[in-house]
């Protein structure tokens, strides 16, 4: 049902290795990092994060803010608890990229494990990659389009020790 579900506004997150093949390859200090982008009169803004102290050949990832013109919605497609030990949840995913340009996007869902439940992600209608708690999944979405990704998740609780 549509009031049960969830829109987001993506990040936009700008990544890069500290290698000298990026004309860096030295620790780069702690501290704000502002973005800005080459203009012919100008400088333009991009963004601002905190950057971590950063050895050479290590990773940066800096949160530059949300987008208004790139979104998801999330709505819960199906609950089902054939026993008490176990029960499945599928949602849907609708992304929608209202720019006038492609935008690369890596989704990631936290899978949260209630009262100790393990889980299994046991449909995707593309493929994810999984961790130990989440899933997430890389796309290129063109100009002015959207694109559902529809999963499913069993969970599983542990079997209770009974002690003699």
């Amino acid at each position: 049902r549509e009031d049960e579900s969830i829109r987001q506004n993506g990040e936009i997150v700008l990544s890069f290795d500290n290698r000298q093949a990026n004309n860096l390859g030295f620790p780069l200090p702690q501290g704000i990092m502002r973005i800005y982008q080459s203009a012919p009169d100008y400088a333009r803004f991009l963004g601002e994060d905190y950057l971590q102290a950063t050895p050479n050949e290590g990773r940066v990832n800096l949160n530059l803010g949300r987008a208004f013109d790139i979104t998801l919605t999330r709505t819960q497609s199906d609950f089902v608890k054939p026993n008490t030990m176990q029960w499945e949840v599928a949602y849907t995913l609708h992304l929608n990229n209202n720019q006038e340009k492609s935008a690369d996007i890596i989704l990631k869902e936290i899978i949260p494990n209630p009262n100790g439940a393990k889980w299994e992600l046991i449909e995707s209608s593309i493929p994810a990659k999984l961790s130990h708690n989440s899933a997430s999944w890389e796309l290129t979405l063109p100009e002015n389009s959207h694109q559902n990704i529809e999963y499913r998740v069993r969970y599983l609780l542990p079997e209770k020790e009974l002690k003699p």
